[in-house]
Formats: C-alpha cells, structure tokens, sequence
C-alpha cells in the first residue's frame, strides 16, 4: 500500500506542475504495481532455487538407483511430464511451497530431457538448441517470478554452451556486450517496460539478466584462458566503457552539471581510468553494473555489482598471467576511478544540499 500512495502521490505532483493537461496511464501503473509486488525477498527466491537444485540432484540419484537411468523413452516422458508440471504449478498462487516445487520439477525435466537426448546420440551442439527452444516455451507459457527466473538463465546458459559447442568461442565476447546493452536497456526503460503487456516478466528478467552478465564476463575470463583470443575481449570492453560514458552523461544531467569543462574534464577522467581496464572486462563491467544500480536505485543490482567488482578484482590480481606491475596499475586505476567518482559526487551533493 505504500508504493500504492507513493506513486499516487507522484503523479499528483506531476500534475501539479504541468501547465497543460497531462493524462497518465493511471490504470496500467496501479495494475504494474500490483503485479510486481513481491511476496517473498530475493534471498528466499534464490534460496527457493536451491532447493529446486537439491532435489533435482536428489531425483536423479534415485534414476540411477532405480534403473531408470538405461531408458531414454522413459526419461523423455517423465521429462516432458515434469515441465509440464511445472508451468501448471506456476500458474497457480503465489506460494514459496509451489515456487519451489515448480523450480523442482522444471530442473528435473530439463535433466532428464537432456539425459535422454544426450543417449539418442545427438550431435553436441543441438542439445544447446534443444534446451534454448524448451526454455522459450517454458518462458512463454510461465507465469510465475521464479520460473522465468530460471528459464531466463537457461537460455543463457544454453547459448554459451552451443557457442562453445560449435567452435564459435570467440563469439562470447559479442554476446556478452549484447547482455550488457539488454542490462541498461531493462534499467533506463523500467516506466515504459512497466506499462508494457510483459509487465509481468520485468522483475525476473531483470535480475535474471544482471546474473547472466556477471556469469558471462566471469565464463569469459575462464574461456579466454583457453579458447577466446585476447582481441576479442575488447569488443566486450569498449562496449562496457562506451557504455558507462552513456551512464555519466545521464549522471550528469541529474546532478545538473553544466559547465562544459566539468563534463569534458569528467569524461576523460573516466576514459583515462578505464583504458587500462580494457584486457580485464570484468571490471568494467561491474563499474557498468554499480553505475546502473547508482542511476535507478536498484539496491540488488548495486550488491551484486559490488561483490563481482571485488572478485573480478581479485582475479586480475592473482592472474600470473600478469605481472605485478600490470596488477598494481589496474588496481590503482580502479581506486583512481572511485576516488574522482565519490569526491566528484559529494561536490555536487554538498552544492545541492546549499539550494
């Protein structure tokens, strides 16, 4: 009821201060608000996960146990039985019982589809396809928070699969900058999505999208070991820095900096900060993550773009790819960034209390 006379009381204001007549699609906001109003807190959400992993882990024990396992008609059935089970589950109320039962029954579906399609003898690189076209299905035809959630996931983890499948590695890199557009889209276009018929999948595609981004440039750092040449991260990179550029010049609109030497001086800072970053995309990456949690004070995508920061941190760092040298410029680079970031922030924060 809060967001309720929040909004209410926002629009009102709106109006308030318009000269001419302005209509809001009052209807359609109301109803986004009800939908998308959560009855349990992410951390039950994932936790509600977990519990759909154990027992599909659980599940599969039992078919091995039982002897199941040597029959793929059998566990392609049960499989198909199994996801239908769970979009029905999905459709019924919101309950952190059915959540987890639904999350269950669709891990375990998609395992023993996979198992059986894996035994038939399919080439390698359409099992990817085959989970990517289930999980669109899933998608389309859910209608709960957790199993889009999940299926979300699944489609991305399907495509890194089939890319890696079908000798394309050097593509991941293009992919990942492709999730990174699709974050700040979801993020910069929430009033517009919100007000859109997939009001409804806003919420778990967009926290779905944030995991996917964090775990691409993660399996990008991994793949890069191996199978991705170094010039191709720069595509990730320069999309990530590119894009951070987009977020500062919205900052400082809203900050309403005007001084053309202020911005100038603030964009080069920021390039200068961030070039050194480009062979490491994790980094900026979370910096693209913590600007977007910053801009639209999302608190989710703002912890985990933190946690992901001082990982891919981390990882750079113990890299022995990389001389200690290298390591302490990224890193000092990174504290440069932050530093210019907070004393710049509290400039303007302080100027703005004064009015």
């Amino acid at each position: 009821m809060a967001h309720q006379h929040n909004h209410s009381d926002i629009l009102a204001y709106f109006q308030s201060r318009t000269s001419d007549q302005t209509e809001f699609q009052t209807a359609a906001i109301e109803r986004a608000y009800t939908v998308q109003t959560p009855k349990q807190t992410l951390p039950i959400k994932v936790l509600s996960v977990l519990g759909g992993l154990l027992a599909a882990i659980a599940f599969f024990g039992f078919l091995l146990i039982s002897g199941w396992y040597y029959s793929n008609i059998l566990l392609a059935i049960y499989g198909v039985i199994a996801i239908g089970a769970a979009i029905i589950l999905s459709r019924q109320r919101d309950n952190i019982l059915l959540d987890t039962l639904s999350v269950s029954s669709l891990i375990i579906g998609f395992i023993l589809i996979g198992t059986a399609i894996a035994e038939w003898n399919f080439p390698e690189k359409r099992i990817p396809l085959c989970f990517i076209f289930l999980a669109i299905l899933c998608f389309a035809l859910a209608k709960n928070y957790m199993l889009s959630f999940v299926c979300t996931l699944i489609i991305h983890g399907s495509i890194i699969a089939y890319l890696l499948n079908s000798k394309q590695a050097n593509l991941l890199p293009i992919y990942v900058a492709l999730i990174g557009v699709a974050v700040c889209y979801v993020h910069l276009k929430e009033a517009k999505l919100l007000t859109s018929s997939i009001a409804i999948r806003y919420n778990p595609v967009k926290i779905a999208l944030i995991f996917s981004f964090v775990s691409g440039l993660a399996f990008l750092r991994a793949a890069f070991l191996s199978a991705v040449h170094p010039y191709y991260l720069l595509a990730t990179s320069i999309t990530c820095i590119l894009l951070i550029l987009y977020l500062t010049r919205h900052i400082l609109l809203l900050m309403a900096v005007e001084r053309t030497t202020t911005k100038v001086l603030a964009y080069l800072l920021i390039l200068l900060t961030l070039v050194p970053t480009a062979i490491t995309p994790g980094i900026s990456g979370a910096l693209l993550l913590l600007l977007l949690g910053f801009l639209t004070n999302y608190r989710t995508g703002f912890v985990v773009a933190a946690i992901s920061l001082l990982y891919f941190i981390g990882q750079c760092y113990y890299d022995l790819q990389y001389s200690l040298l290298t390591k302490s410029i990224l890193l000092f680079a990174s504290g440069v960034f932050f530093l210019i970031l907070y004393l710049f922030i509290a400039k303007y924060h302080e100027q703005h209390q004064k009015i």
